[in-house]
Protein backbone atom coordinates (compact mmCIF):
# COMPACT_ATOMS: atom_id res chain seq x y z
CA UNK A 1 0.00 0.00 0.00
CA UNK A 2 1.55 3.62 -1.16
CA UNK A 3 0.57 6.83 1.28
CA UNK A 4 -2.02 8.97 -0.26
CA UNK A 5 -1.61 12.36 1.60
CA UNK A 6 -2.09 15.88 0.82
CA UNK A 7 0.50 18.35 1.41
CA UNK A 8 -0.92 21.93 3.02
CA UNK A 9 1.02 25.39 2.76
CA UNK A 10 0.60 28.35 5.24
CA UNK A 11 0.43 31.77 4.61
CA UNK A 12 1.83 34.99 6.56
CA UNK A 13 1.30 34.58 9.69
CA UNK A 14 3.29 31.24 10.13
CA UNK A 15 6.75 33.19 10.65
CA UNK A 16 8.89 32.75 13.43
CA UNK A 17 12.23 33.57 14.76
CA UNK A 18 14.75 30.36 14.23
CA UNK A 19 12.33 28.81 12.21
CA UNK A 20 13.81 26.11 9.96
CA UNK A 21 17.25 26.02 12.16
CA UNK A 22 17.49 22.06 12.70
CA UNK A 23 17.22 21.91 8.98
CA UNK A 24 19.56 24.48 8.12
CA UNK A 25 22.38 22.94 10.57
CA UNK A 26 22.13 19.70 8.90
CA UNK A 27 20.81 19.66 5.63
CA UNK A 28 23.17 21.71 2.39
CA UNK A 29 20.38 22.21 0.22
CA UNK A 30 18.34 23.99 3.14
CA UNK A 31 21.49 26.20 3.11
CA UNK A 32 21.59 26.57 -0.67
CA UNK A 33 17.65 27.56 -0.81
CA UNK A 34 18.47 30.10 1.85
CA UNK A 35 21.62 31.57 -0.01
CA UNK A 36 19.55 31.53 -3.05
CA UNK A 37 16.64 33.53 -1.09
CA UNK A 38 19.27 36.38 0.13
CA UNK A 39 20.81 36.71 -3.46
CA UNK A 40 16.84 37.58 -4.75
CA UNK A 41 16.25 39.68 -2.35
CA UNK A 42 19.07 41.88 -1.81
CA UNK A 43 19.52 41.26 1.92
CA UNK A 44 20.81 38.01 4.34
CA UNK A 45 17.56 36.37 4.56
CA UNK A 46 18.61 33.98 6.79
CA UNK A 47 20.33 36.10 9.17
CA UNK A 48 17.10 38.14 10.06
CA UNK A 49 14.85 34.50 10.80
CA UNK A 50 17.79 33.60 13.06
CA UNK A 51 19.51 36.85 14.88
CA UNK A 52 16.24 39.55 13.79
CA UNK A 53 13.57 40.77 15.96
CA UNK A 54 9.57 39.42 14.95
CA UNK A 55 8.25 43.05 14.84
CA UNK A 56 10.95 43.38 11.55
CA UNK A 57 10.13 39.61 10.47
CA UNK A 58 6.02 40.22 10.79
CA UNK A 59 6.41 42.96 7.90
CA UNK A 60 4.78 41.73 4.96
CA UNK A 61 7.84 42.49 2.34
CA UNK A 62 9.58 40.65 5.23
CA UNK A 63 7.33 37.71 5.83
CA UNK A 64 6.42 36.80 3.03
CA UNK A 65 9.91 35.71 1.06
CA UNK A 66 10.65 33.98 4.53
CA UNK A 67 7.38 31.74 4.56
CA UNK A 68 7.62 30.45 0.63
CA UNK A 69 11.92 29.90 1.47
CA UNK A 70 10.96 28.18 4.92
CA UNK A 71 7.83 26.00 3.47
CA UNK A 72 10.44 25.05 -0.22
CA UNK A 73 13.14 24.19 2.07
CA UNK A 74 11.17 21.79 4.19
CA UNK A 75 9.14 20.64 1.18
CA UNK A 76 12.41 19.71 -0.55
CA UNK A 77 13.38 17.62 3.18
CA UNK A 78 10.44 15.66 3.03
CA UNK A 79 10.20 14.51 -0.20
CA UNK A 80 13.77 13.98 0.28
CA UNK A 81 13.13 11.46 3.04
CA UNK A 82 10.04 9.86 2.28
CA UNK A 83 10.31 9.98 -1.60
CA UNK A 84 6.76 9.84 -2.09
CA UNK A 85 5.11 13.07 -3.47
CA UNK A 86 1.52 14.42 -2.34
CA UNK A 87 -1.56 13.60 -4.35
CA UNK A 88 -2.25 17.23 -3.70
CA UNK A 89 -1.22 20.25 -2.42
CA UNK A 90 -3.30 23.76 -1.60
CA UNK A 91 -1.98 26.86 0.26
CA UNK A 92 -3.89 29.58 2.10
CA UNK A 93 -3.09 32.97 0.57
CA UNK A 94 0.71 33.28 0.23
CA UNK A 95 1.22 29.57 1.08
CA UNK A 96 -0.75 28.71 -2.66
CA UNK A 97 2.01 30.13 -4.30
CA UNK A 98 4.86 28.09 -2.34
CA UNK A 99 2.02 25.10 -3.32
CA UNK A 100 2.75 26.03 -7.29
CA UNK A 101 6.14 25.94 -6.63
CA UNK A 102 6.60 22.65 -5.00
CA UNK A 103 4.40 21.47 -7.76
CA UNK A 104 6.83 22.94 -10.29
CA UNK A 105 4.09 25.57 -11.90
CA UNK A 106 6.79 28.52 -10.78
CA UNK A 107 10.27 28.46 -10.23
CA UNK A 108 11.24 29.32 -6.89
CA UNK A 109 13.55 32.20 -8.37
CA UNK A 110 10.69 34.16 -9.73
CA UNK A 111 8.22 33.57 -6.90
CA UNK A 112 10.56 34.93 -4.49
CA UNK A 113 10.73 38.35 -6.68
CA UNK A 114 6.93 37.93 -6.80
CA UNK A 115 5.91 37.37 -3.21
CA UNK A 116 8.76 40.51 -2.41
CA UNK A 117 6.50 42.85 -4.42
CA UNK A 118 3.21 40.93 -3.13
CA UNK A 119 4.50 41.66 0.52
CA UNK A 120 5.77 45.30 -0.22
CA UNK A 121 2.30 46.25 -1.55
CA UNK A 122 0.32 44.77 1.08
CA UNK A 123 2.82 46.38 3.57
CA UNK A 124 1.65 49.67 1.71
CA UNK A 125 -2.35 48.85 2.21
CA UNK A 126 -1.20 48.87 5.93
CA UNK A 127 0.32 51.60 5.63
CA UNK A 128 -2.11 53.48 3.85
CA UNK A 129 -4.72 52.14 6.53
CA UNK A 130 -6.83 50.48 4.01
CA UNK A 131 -8.87 49.59 6.69
CA UNK A 132 -8.92 46.58 9.64
CA UNK A 133 -8.75 43.06 9.75
CA UNK A 134 -9.58 40.52 12.72
CA UNK A 135 -10.54 36.82 13.63
CA UNK A 136 -14.20 35.44 14.70
CA UNK A 137 -14.70 32.74 16.40
CA UNK A 138 -17.11 30.77 18.17
CA UNK A 139 -19.46 31.69 15.47
CA UNK A 140 -20.80 29.79 12.53
CA UNK A 141 -20.86 30.85 9.12
CA UNK A 142 -24.57 31.02 8.88
CA UNK A 143 -24.90 33.89 11.83
CA UNK A 144 -21.55 35.48 10.63
CA UNK A 145 -23.10 36.36 7.26
CA UNK A 146 -26.48 37.11 9.28
CA UNK A 147 -24.10 39.74 11.65
CA UNK A 148 -22.05 41.07 8.17
CA UNK A 149 -25.95 41.83 6.57
CA UNK A 150 -27.25 43.69 10.05
CA UNK A 151 -24.18 45.69 9.26
CA UNK A 152 -24.13 46.74 5.64
CA UNK A 153 -25.91 49.73 5.60
CA UNK A 154 -23.16 50.74 8.15
CA UNK A 155 -19.97 50.62 5.88
CA UNK A 156 -18.36 47.92 3.91
CA UNK A 157 -16.77 44.42 5.63
CA UNK A 158 -17.19 41.21 4.58
CA UNK A 159 -15.85 37.67 5.32
CA UNK A 160 -12.08 36.98 3.88
CA UNK A 161 -11.31 34.09 5.00
CA UNK A 162 -13.01 30.52 6.08
CA UNK A 163 -10.09 28.81 8.27
CA UNK A 164 -12.71 26.21 9.78
CA UNK A 165 -16.36 25.64 10.30
CA UNK A 166 -15.73 28.10 13.43
CA UNK A 167 -13.15 30.58 12.70
CA UNK A 168 -13.12 33.06 10.04
CA UNK A 169 -10.84 36.24 9.09
CA UNK A 170 -12.96 39.70 8.56
CA UNK A 171 -11.77 43.05 7.29
CA UNK A 172 -13.09 46.35 5.89
CA UNK A 173 -13.29 49.75 6.66
CA UNK A 174 -11.91 50.99 9.60
CA UNK A 175 -15.18 53.08 10.93
CA UNK A 176 -17.07 49.93 11.07
CA UNK A 177 -14.88 47.60 13.36
CA UNK A 178 -16.64 48.69 17.09
CA UNK A 179 -19.73 48.07 15.40
CA UNK A 180 -19.00 44.50 13.87
CA UNK A 181 -17.16 43.59 17.63
CA UNK A 182 -20.46 44.55 19.61
CA UNK A 183 -22.18 42.77 17.65
CA UNK A 184 -20.57 39.70 16.90
CA UNK A 185 -20.71 39.61 20.61
CA UNK A 186 -24.62 39.87 20.66
CA UNK A 187 -24.58 36.80 18.80
CA UNK A 188 -22.46 34.80 21.33
CA UNK A 189 -18.98 35.03 19.19
CA UNK A 190 -15.55 36.63 19.57
CA UNK A 191 -13.83 38.58 17.66
CA UNK A 192 -9.96 39.20 18.14
CA UNK A 193 -8.66 42.41 16.10
CA UNK A 194 -5.25 41.62 14.27
CA UNK A 195 -3.33 44.62 15.45
CA UNK A 196 -3.49 42.61 18.97
CA UNK A 197 -2.03 39.70 17.61
CA UNK A 198 1.72 39.86 17.09
CA UNK A 199 2.46 38.06 14.02
CA UNK A 200 -0.54 39.56 12.44
CA UNK A 201 -0.94 42.68 9.87
CA UNK A 202 -3.96 44.45 10.16
CA UNK A 203 -5.24 45.63 6.72
CA UNK A 204 -8.18 44.32 4.86
CA UNK A 205 -6.35 42.03 2.72
CA UNK A 206 -8.15 39.27 0.85
CA UNK A 207 -11.39 41.86 0.42
CA UNK A 208 -12.27 44.47 -2.51
CA UNK A 209 -10.60 47.61 -0.33
CA UNK A 210 -7.16 45.87 -1.90
CA UNK A 211 -8.91 46.28 -5.47
CA UNK A 212 -6.37 49.59 -5.97
CA UNK A 213 -3.42 47.36 -6.09
CA UNK A 214 -4.89 45.15 -9.47
CA UNK A 215 -3.04 47.29 -11.88
CA UNK A 216 -0.11 46.74 -9.86
CA UNK A 217 -0.09 42.74 -9.61
CA UNK A 218 -1.39 42.55 -13.11
CA UNK A 219 1.83 44.06 -14.21
CA UNK A 220 4.14 41.89 -11.71
CA UNK A 221 2.79 38.56 -12.43
CA UNK A 222 3.25 39.45 -16.40
CA UNK A 223 7.53 38.90 -15.27
CA UNK A 224 6.74 34.96 -14.46
CA UNK A 225 6.90 32.08 -16.31
CA UNK A 226 4.36 29.22 -16.03
CA UNK A 227 4.46 25.79 -16.31
CA UNK A 228 1.63 23.17 -15.99
CA UNK A 229 1.60 21.40 -12.40
CA UNK A 230 3.10 18.00 -12.02
CA UNK A 231 1.36 17.48 -8.49
CA UNK A 232 -2.94 18.37 -8.81
CA UNK A 233 -2.83 22.14 -6.86
CA UNK A 234 -6.18 22.86 -5.80
CA UNK A 235 -7.02 26.44 -5.54
CA UNK A 236 -8.59 28.48 -2.24
CA UNK A 237 -9.11 31.14 -4.54
CA UNK A 238 -11.68 29.28 -6.71
CA UNK A 239 -12.45 26.28 -4.99
CA UNK A 240 -11.26 24.00 -7.74
CA UNK A 241 -8.12 22.24 -9.15
CA UNK A 242 -6.03 24.57 -11.04
CA UNK A 243 -6.24 23.52 -15.13
CA UNK A 244 -3.70 25.36 -16.89
CA UNK A 245 -1.34 27.82 -16.61
CA UNK A 246 -3.62 30.55 -17.44
CA UNK A 247 -5.89 30.36 -14.51
CA UNK A 248 -2.44 30.46 -12.57
CA UNK A 249 -1.91 33.92 -14.00
CA UNK A 250 -5.54 34.72 -13.44
CA UNK A 251 -5.92 33.42 -9.73
CA UNK A 252 -2.16 35.30 -8.82
CA UNK A 253 -3.87 38.45 -9.39
CA UNK A 254 -7.54 38.18 -7.85
CA UNK A 255 -6.51 36.29 -4.84
CA UNK A 256 -5.22 39.37 -3.34
CA UNK A 257 -9.06 41.03 -3.22
CA UNK A 258 -10.88 37.39 -3.39
CA UNK A 259 -11.79 35.47 0.15
CA UNK A 260 -9.74 32.39 0.79
CA UNK A 261 -12.04 29.53 0.51
CA UNK A 262 -9.34 27.14 2.94
CA UNK A 263 -12.24 25.74 4.77
CA UNK A 264 -14.75 25.06 1.57
CA UNK A 265 -11.42 23.71 -0.30
CA UNK A 266 -10.34 20.93 1.98
CA UNK A 267 -13.76 19.76 2.87
CA UNK A 268 -14.10 19.17 -0.86
CA UNK A 269 -10.25 17.85 -1.05
CA UNK A 270 -11.72 15.30 2.46
CA UNK A 271 -14.09 13.43 0.47
CA UNK A 272 -11.27 11.59 -1.59
CA UNK A 273 -10.56 10.16 1.92
CA UNK A 274 -6.52 10.54 2.02
CA UNK A 275 -4.40 8.73 4.25
CA UNK A 276 -2.87 11.75 5.85
CA UNK A 277 -3.06 15.92 5.70
CA UNK A 278 0.72 17.10 6.04
CA UNK A 279 1.38 20.66 7.41
CA UNK A 280 4.21 21.30 5.48
CA UNK A 281 5.25 25.36 6.19
CA UNK A 282 6.51 27.10 9.81
CA UNK A 283 4.95 26.36 12.41
CA UNK A 284 1.93 24.16 12.48
CA UNK A 285 -1.08 26.61 11.96
CA UNK A 286 -2.73 24.36 8.99
CA UNK A 287 -2.50 21.46 11.28
CA UNK A 288 -4.34 23.48 14.03
CA UNK A 289 -7.02 24.79 11.57
CA UNK A 290 -7.25 21.14 10.17
CA UNK A 291 -8.04 19.99 13.54
CA UNK A 292 -11.02 22.37 13.87
CA UNK A 293 -12.82 20.40 11.38
CA UNK A 294 -12.95 16.87 12.90
CA UNK A 295 -14.08 15.43 9.58
CA UNK A 296 -10.70 15.76 8.60
CA UNK A 297 -8.10 13.78 10.30
CA UNK A 298 -5.28 12.76 10.93
CA UNK A 299 -3.19 15.71 10.42
CA UNK A 300 0.41 16.31 11.32
CA UNK A 301 2.93 19.22 11.36
CA UNK A 302 6.34 18.60 9.32
CA UNK A 303 7.94 21.90 11.34
CA UNK A 304 7.88 19.90 14.62
CA UNK A 305 10.02 16.47 16.08
CA UNK A 306 7.97 14.87 17.53
CA UNK A 307 5.36 15.29 14.70
CA UNK A 308 8.13 14.27 12.53
CA UNK A 309 8.30 10.85 14.61
CA UNK A 310 4.52 9.80 13.68
CA UNK A 311 4.84 10.99 9.87
CA UNK A 312 8.12 8.59 10.02
CA UNK A 313 6.02 5.61 10.87
CA UNK A 314 2.75 6.40 9.05
CA UNK A 315 4.52 5.81 6.31
CA UNK A 316 6.33 2.83 7.65
CA UNK A 317 3.03 1.48 8.00
CA UNK A 318 2.02 2.24 4.58
CA UNK A 319 5.05 0.32 2.73
CA UNK A 320 5.05 -2.85 5.53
Amino acid sequence: MTMRYVMLFPGQGAQYLHMCCHLYEKSVETRKIFETASQILGYDLWDMIENGDMKTLTKSKNAQPAVLTASFALYHHFIKTYEKKPEIVVGHSLGEISALVCSGSILFEEALSFVKRRGELMEEAFLKKLGFSGIVTNLSQKNLEKVIMELKEEGYVAITSYNSPNQFMVGGVRKIEKLLDDKIEEWGGQYIPHRMIPMKVDAPYHSKQMNVFQKDFEEIVQGIHFFAPSIPVFSTVCKDFIQNTEEISRWLVKQISSPVLWNQAIEEISKKNYDAYIDIGPNRIMKNLIEENPKILPVFGADNEDEEKKISSLFLQATS
